[in-house]
């Protein structure tokens, strides 16, 4: 049965580059609500992405060859939405 109540803080994102894109994923943080969704946000620009469970994955478009990116990530559920998680590295 999933827990309710807000979502934890993700995890830190995992990441994998692409030709002018990446996949990243999300894992849930340790305690709170089960999430519904993942919002990634790639710095610089702001670009996202959604992840919507059960998935654990999505892909950013739009990035520029060259150009180091971090994500995080926010989870939400229907309580409410986390904070964003530490940055990939």
């Amino acid at each position: 049965m999933a827990s309710t109540g807000p979502p934890a803080v993700p995890a830190i994102p995992t990441v994998t580059a692409g030709d002018g894109q990446a996949t990243i994923t999300v894992g849930q943080g340790s305690g709170g609500g089960t999430p519904v969704s993942y919002v990634v946000t790639a710095s610089p620009g702001g670009a996202q992405c959604t992840v919507t469970a059960p998935a654990t994955s999505c892909t950013v478009t739009g990035l520029t060859n060259g150009t180091a990116y971090t994500f995080t990530a926010t989870a939400t559920n229907s309580t409410a939405t986390s904070s964003a998680s530490p940055a990939s590295s």
